[in-house]
């Protein structure tokens, strides 16, 4: 099957999922299809992209967080202060699992 063709298919189990009966329903009813990096395309209304924009924005803040203090890790003197670094820096990381 082609991508496009999976694709599509992929969009229509979706729309039946949220009880549309095609995807064009789905889409006069206020969902997007959203395109992701990894190939994925998802049926989503405004909720969904304002919480997929939150998180984005999340975890561009924890990723710089991440690298000032691991950027303080590198610069600190203190074997004390490392390890309580490091620690925060794994705590953090955690998070992804």
């Amino acid at each position: 099957m082609s991508k496009i063709g999976r694709t599509n298919l992929d969009l229509q189990e979706q729309a039946e999922e949220l009880g549309f009966e095609s995807v064009q329903e789905a889409l006069d009813n206020g969902y997007t299809a959203v395109y992701f990096r990894e190939g994925d395309v998802r049926l989503m209304d405004n909720t969904d992209r304002e919480l997929l924009k939150a998180h984005d924005a999340w975890v561009a803040k924890k990723n710089s967080i991440v690298d000032q203090l691991t950027m303080l890790l590198h610069d600190t003197p203190y074997e004390e202060y490392k390890r309580i670094i490091k620690e925060t820096i794994d705590f953090i990381r955690e998070g992804e699992v």
